[in-house]
């Protein structure tokens, strides 16, 4: 008598879970990737500003009142006949003038804080002025009224539009935008200057620099233009508006 040993017996639930675990690991060997030793750069996803000051820009958008307060950068007085710097060291104006004398002079100042290391964010508010400048000075601790190698600024000149200064030399720059707050991102570990439309915070320009200088902010209140161009620049910071006066 021939005898048939009968098979094991096997649920069908365990019978359907080794298909499926077949079915499972044909399909990962059909669809596994073979790029090898991709590697993803540190920098390829960086955010700018709102990488580094995030929980600011979240804040500053969810108020609904806050004010601008001149406390959180202090700009140097030049003690320039011509130029007027809030007793605060946050606002700097063209002095009022009673001739057409030195109509073009155009003096400035720069902050009392230099700056290198780490990252940092600023807002100047600039308002409707025609004429005025705004940027980072590198290694300088005095002030200056002309453009040169240690400087990158932003300017908007009356009547010519906004330019961008570096290395001496003046770019042009197409927007349309009219800006009434200028804000200025300084990444000394990247050495990276960005300016910023801070009423949308779309980018106007970045630019890199390559000086290991210690970097400070530069304000230039612009052209007095027979008053019309006096009103001030201004360095900006925020607090919560609570209604208490």
């Amino acid at each position: 008598m021939e005898v048939i040993n009968p098979k094991p017996y096997q649920p069908r639930s365990l019978l359907s879970l080794k298909k499926c675990t077949s079915s499972y690991d044909k399909k990962r060997t059909r669809y596994m990737s073979r790029v090898k030793d991709l590697a993803v750069l540190p920098d390829s996803l960086f955010l700018g500003p709102h990488e580094t000051h995030l929980q600011f820009f979240v804040w500053k958008e969810m108020l609904q009142s806050i004010k601008a307060v001149p406390e959180s950068l202090t700009l140097k007085n030049p003690a320039e006949s011509y130029l007027k710097v809030s007793p605060g060291g946050a606002r700097i104006r063209q002095a009022d003038r009673m001739s057409g004398l030195y109509k073009d002079f155009n003096p400035g100042t720069v902050s009392v804080e230099n700056f290198q290391t780490g990252q940092h964010y600023w807002e100047v508010e600039v308002d409707k002025k025609p004429d005025w400048t705004v940027g980072i000075k590198m290694g300088a601790e005095k002030p200056t009224t002309k453009s040169g190698e240690s400087e990158i600024l932003l300017h908007l000149k009356h009547n010519k539009g906004y330019v961008l200064s570096c290395d001496g030399k003046d770019t042009p720059l197409s927007t349309r935008d009219k800006p009434q707050k200028i804000g200025l991102y300084l990444d000394c570990e990247r050495k990276q200057v960005s300016f910023y439309n801070a009423d949308n915070m779309s980018r106007l320009i970045q630019i890199n620099y390559s000086s290991k200088q210690p970097c400070c902010l530069s304000l230039v209140p612009g052209l007095y233009l027979n008053g019309l161009n006096s009103d001030p620049l201004t360095v900006c910071s925020y607090e919560f508006n609570s209604g208490r006066q």
